[in-house]
């Protein structure tokens, strides 16, 4: 019989901690009821979390029993996709390709700060499901380049490759995700999109996050 002081974990301001609240969650779910809890992922928020709710469950579960399958939030998005995160370093040396060499391209030293503005952009729309071409169709002046205090007939050379490049972002998306997804690669919010989007991989009935 297991120890009654062990079964939950210390509260919070007498109320339940989050890993209490995970557990009845667990206890509570129908695969539990039917024995079949290896059917269930558990998402949790790190390692440590993951190794107290394991204990916390074995002090709970009476006889012999299968554990759920528990994830840290990024082992999760990658065991449950056909694609592998990518390198930061190699995406940026991806889109640095996609960009290519015309006219419109950037020197590098000034591609770099561009590219990290723009590789942000794509996380966010990412995590938030956000249609690419809508999102992007004024991106220009969401990052401000109308506030320049000139006009566009003074700009310099740069300047204009700059401006054009945002214009072309809506294409970059698209040609950056292709290239990585020729190699089985993505990024990492890419990767949590199309996990959203149904197109995981992961052997469970049911996930729990």
């Amino acid at each position: 019989m297991s120890n009654p002081t062990s079964q939950s974990f210390p509260p919070t301001l007498s109320r339940p901690s989050f890993l209490d609240e995970v557990l009845e969650a667990v206890m509570d779910h129908p695969l539990c009821k039917t024995h079949q809890l290896d059917r269930l992922a558990v998402v949790l928020p790190s390692h440590r979390a993951m190794s107290k709710l394991r204990r916390g469950l074995m002090n709970r579960l009476t006889g012999p029993a299968r554990l759920p399958q528990f994830y840290a939030l990024s082992g999760f998005i990658e065991a449950s996709s056909p694609w592998t995160a990518a390198d930061p370093l190699e995406v940026l040396v991806r889109l640095h390709q996609v960009v290519g060499t015309s006219e419109d391209a950037l020197p590098f030293d000034r591609f770099v700060p561009w590219a990290k503005v723009v590789l942000d952009d794509f996380a966010a729309v990412d995590h938030e499901l956000a249609d690419v071409g809508k999102v992007f169709q004024n991106l220009a002046d969401i990052q401000g380049i109308e506030d320049w205090s000139f006009g566009e007939e003074t700009w310099s050379e740069d300047q204009k490759a700059f401006e054009r490049q945002w214009r072309r972002l809506p294409e970059l998306y698209a040609k950056l995700h292709a290239s990585l997804g020729q190699d089985g690669l993505a990024t990492r919010a890419h990767l949590t999109r199309k996990l959203a989007e149904g197109e995981g991989l992961l052997d469970v009935d049911h996930v729990l996050a």
